[in-house]
C-alpha cells in the first residue's frame, strides 16, 4: 500500500482504500493484480513491463524485490526513476545501492497520459 501511495502521489489512507480491503482484515498481502487494480483506482495508467535490469526502467515504478520462492511473495519497493523508495522504516528512504534489491518477474510502470 506505501508503494502505492508514493506511485500514486496519494495519501497511505487513499492507497489503502483503493485496495478495498475488509475492516476485520489483518494480512495485507498484495498480487501484481491487486497494485495494479489500486494504481488504476488512483487514476494511474500503468504497463506490464518485464524486468532486465534497473536502467531500462523509464520512469515510475512499482517491482517485486527478493523473491521468496519458499514463501510465494515478494517485497514490494517503488522507484522514482533514479532511486528505489523501499517503504520498510529499517532501510534508507531512498536508494541507489541496486544490489540489495534482486528483482524479477514482471514490474508496474505508471504512464503518463
Amino acid at each position: 500500500m506505501a508503494c502505492v501511495a508514493m506511485l500514486a502521489r496519494v495519501s497511505y489512507h487513499q492507497a489503502f482504500d483503493a485496495f478495498g480491503f475488509a475492516g476485520s482484515e489483518r494480512r495485507f498481502y498484495t498480487s501484481h493484480g491487486q497494485i495494479a487494480e489500486a494504481l488504476q483506482i488512483l487514476g494511474l495508467q500503468i504497463q506490464w513491463k518485464k524486468f532486465s535490469s534497473w536502467d531500462d526502467i523509464p520512469g515510475r515504478a512499482i517491482l517485486g524485490v527478493n523473491h521468496r520462492c519458499d514463501r510465494r511473495n515478494y517485497h514490494w519497493v517503488a522507484y522514482d526513476g533514479k532511486c528505489v523508495r523501499d517503504p520498510n522504516p529499517k532501510r534508507p528512504p531512498r536508494v541507489r545501492l541496486f544490489e540489495r534489491y534482486r528483482a524479477s518477474g514482471w514490474y508496474l510502470l505508471a504512464v503518463d497520459s
